[in-house]
């Protein structure tokens, strides 16, 4: 989707969107259009709000004689005290559904500033445009014919006129890579696993972030084999799709890099300890950790992040057959460690643990990152609202959390403890995988399990099984992947690429000096 920021309306104006918020009624554009629309504008826009109803609202005027555009859409900002950054970006995916259900293609927005609004012009401009683009995303790329329920038209193009519009230009700079980062982790995930096999992310992945400048690096099950990453390996044993461990690199700035390791099993029938066939279907999107690391990726190299960054996708399909690993198999991981698979159905803590304990060996980070779809346990404790999040490390939990709250991909923390390191103790391996007579405590049990082959770096791991997968919902959000995890990751990379440049700072004044 294409967006401009203009300070002046442009010629045309095929649909023109004008704004309200609760406190002020009607904002300057919505009054000077409702003065030629003798007052249909503010009759349009009379509803009662309830007091809990806080969400934006679009009211549609089908061609207004006394306007050259063939339809004026009302966008209800609402409240505007709280008009933060989830209310402004809700407001533009209200704009963009509300266009497409129109059957039009585009739309210029003269947004006025609501006096005491929590964000600033700039911030709200960019953060509705945002909005407007993730709310426009679709996947219907293998229908071959529309359904009734499907919007007839698609939001292409987004003029915003604001007085701001350079400020607003320059904070779409970094908030447009992030929204393609989005919408490349959701394709990955949203893809049939007869596309995405291992091979097939990879080939999507240099597609998409070779251009930009990011270092891709594949080891196959070869290299593998040499480095001894045996969990791997087993894991994808049962597969004619062969596991691949993905490397990106991004050298935004020097010195120690901050990883990002996903989670990438392309399609999980469980193995040996097979799934049901109900919903078995949308296991094609348990590789929705490393598509965020590769939408991570893509936004950070879009805007030209000033930030070192590894990502890591480590990629196998878990399948049934005459090869595949089975329960009761002892493997000896990547840093030594031995590990007694008890349910091939938890692969995905195996295949972490050759991709945390390489990472650390290979590039030192000084943080360390993993998103995986892991458990059913940490849906049960916090449904779909959160995802979990395990650290070794209080302040970097603190900051993930509050990157997290802010960009509205949630996390709550949830404990790390000996009594389930004692839980995974195997009578025949130094670990087993993980403890089925305390099923319940699955999630942390998973990553307790993690944290053995972390070696003391500052680590996180967020359990992000809750957001993998989307029915649609009655905002009328697409039905798939939503790519969790690509603007917390982001925001929690922005804070720290500030640090590290008024770290820079004094450190170049004493070479100045010297």
């Amino acid at each position: 989707m294409r967006v401009r920021f203009l300070d002046k309306l442009p010629a045309k104006l095929p649909v023109l969107a004008v704004c309200r918020s609760d406190e002020a009624g009607l904002l300057p554009a919505a009054r000077r259009v409702n003065q030629l629309l003798k007052g249909a504008l503010a009759r349009a826009g009379q509803r009662p709000r309830p007091e809990e109803d806080e969400g934006p609202s679009v009211v549609e005027l089908t061609a207004p004689r006394a306007i050259k555009s063939r339809r004026v859409l009302l966008l209800d900002l609402g409240r505007r005290r709280r008009l933060d950054r989830a209310r402004a970006e809700a407001a533009g995916a209200a704009l963009a559904r509300a266009v497409a259900q129109a059957g039009e293609s585009e739309v210029v927005l003269v947004l006025d500033h609501p006096e005491q609004a929590a964000l600033g012009a700039p911030e709200l401009a960019a953060h509705l445009a945002l909005g407007a683009r993730l709310g426009a995303y679709r996947f219907d790329r293998y229908r071959t014919k529309a359904r009734p329920e499907d919007p007839i038209g698609r939001l292409e193009t987004l003029w915003i006129v604001t007085p701001a519009a350079a400020a607003a230009q320059g904070a779409w700079r970094r908030l447009g890579p992030v929204a393609a980062g989005v919408e490349l982790a959701r394709d990955l995930a949203n893809e049939p696993s007869n596309v995405i096999t291992p091979d097939g992310f990879i080939e999507r992945t240099r597609q998409a972030l070779g251009p930009l400048g990011v270092e891709i690096a594949v080891m196959d099950e070869k290299k593998l084999a040499r480095l001894g990453m045996n969990a791997m390996l087993a894991v994808g044993a049962g597969s004619e799709n062969k596991p691949r461990l993905l490397l990106l690199r991004w050298r935004g700035a020097p010195g120690r890099p901050f990883a990002f390791v996903g989670k990438g099993v392309t399609f999980d029938t469980g193995g040996i300890s097979i799934k049901k066939a109900a919903g078995m279907e949308e296991m094609k999107a348990d590789m929705s950790g490393a598509a965020a690391v590769v939408g991570l990726m893509r936004a950070l190299a879009g805007r030209r992040a000033k930030v070192p960054a590894i990502g890591v996708a480590a990629l196998v399909e878990n399948m049934p057959s005459g090869t595949a690993y089975r329960p009761g198999d002892v493997i000896k991981t990547f840093s030594g460690k031995t590990l007694e698979i008890v349910d091939t159905d938890a692969e995905g803590r195996v295949v972490l643990s050759d991709a945390l304990a390489f990472t650390v060996q290979k590039f030192r980070p000084r943080a360390m990152i993993d998103l995986a779809t892991l458990t059913y346990a940490v849906l049960a404790a916090l449904g779909q609202a959160y995802s979990g999040i395990f650290s070794n490390d209080d302040k970097l939990a603190e900051r993930l959390l509050a990157a997290g709250q802010a960009t509205g991909d949630r996390l709550w923390r949830l404990p790390l403890d000996p009594e389930y390191e004692r839980n995974l103790k195997s009578q025949i391996a130094d670990l087993r995988q993980c403890a089925p007579d305390d099923a319940f405590a699955d999630a942390s049990h998973g990553a307790q399990l993690l944290q053995n082959f972390v070696d003391g770096t500052p680590w996180a791991h967020l359990d992000i099984a809750g957001r993998m997968f989307g029915k649609r919902d009655d905002d009328g959000n697409w039905p798939g992947s939503p790519g969790f995890g690509v603007r917390l990751l982001d925001a929690y990379l922005a804070e720290r690429e500030t640090d590290l440049a008024s770290s820079a700072k004094p450190a170049a004044a004493r070479r100045a000096k010297a």
